[in-house]
């Protein structure tokens, strides 16, 4: 009998390893954020003044391996994520950026780019896009993602329009008053 359950255990243990298939390498979305814990960015408006952001958490996962199913999907599902939090302390803003990719094991069908804003924890404002203008292969993944990405909202109430750019992150934003700040580099 025991033998048995061990058979069955190493059965379930190797059927499970079998349906597993590595996901390919999406490492590129990594690009649109290139910042790391404690980096210091500096923005500066048409007044010469000055806001310094500090990163304060970045984050990212390669799902690595394919998760079985998906909303309205049942093949293979791959999925990984970045994102980083800023803050400044002046005006108690604090924002988080996060990009991620989704797909099968041989497309991909969106890289999000989602930024909460918010301001003295309680105002919120929210971008999202999809970057990706149609499904590709992860081979020609990089055909399809702009280099430099600008989305707006005017409904916002703190920051109305980001623009970010491949290798560099966030590069400029423009708040509700339209005031401009760039990022110095």
């Amino acid at each position: 009998m025991k033998k048995l359950r061990v058979i069955i255990i190493v059965l379930s243990i190797l059927c499970v390893a079998c349906g597993s298939q590595p996901c390919p390498d999406i490492s590129v979305v990594l690009d649109y954020f290139p910042y790391y814990k404690g980096q210091e960015l500096k923005f500066t408006n048409s007044q010469n003044n000055t806001l310094t952001f500090i990163i304060v958490n970045k984050e990212s996962e390669n799902a690595g391996y394919a998760r079985r199913g998906g909303i309205g999907y049942k093949g293979n599902y791959c999925f990984s994520y970045a994102d980083f939090e800023m803050r400044i302390a002046q005006d108690a803003i604090k924002i988080i950026c996060s990009i991620s990719i989704d797909g099968s094991l041989d497309k991909v069908w969106g890289v999000y780019i989602n930024i909460p804003l918010y301001k003295e924890l309680h105002n919120k404002d929210w971008f999202e896009m999809n970057i990706l203008k149609k499904n590709c292969t992860y081979k020609n993944l990089n055909k399809y993602l702009e280099d430099t990405i600008i989305i707006e909202n005017e409904n916002n109430q703190i920051v109305k329009k980001v623009v970010i750019v491949k290798g560099k992150g966030l590069v400029s934003y423009t708040t509700a008053d339209g005031e401009e700040w760039k990022l110095v580099e």
